[in-house]
């Protein structure tokens, strides 16, 4: 998904084999976190992405391929 795509819930909640409330809750952290925006009767929309989120991104995925190659 690209900045500006919209959130298909749906799909994630099926995807992911739960109903919408726990996409929903998520997409309130990552609001919050400023990694999404919601518009009311809308939905909710990727954000922008600065250079700190995408260290941190980075990061992220290191420390999980790290501990998966560690503990397989």
């Amino acid at each position: 998904m690209r900045q500006g795509d919209r959130v298909p819930q749906d799909d994630i909640a099926r995807a992911l084999g739960v109903s919408r409330i726990p996409v929903r809750e998520a997409l309130l952290s990552l609001k919050r976190e400023g990694r999404v925006t919601i518009r009311p009767h809308r939905g909710a929309f990727i954000g922008a992405l600065d250079e700190a989120a995408v260290r941190e991104q980075g990061d992220l995925a290191a420390a999980l391929f790290t501990e998966r190659e560690l503990f397989g």
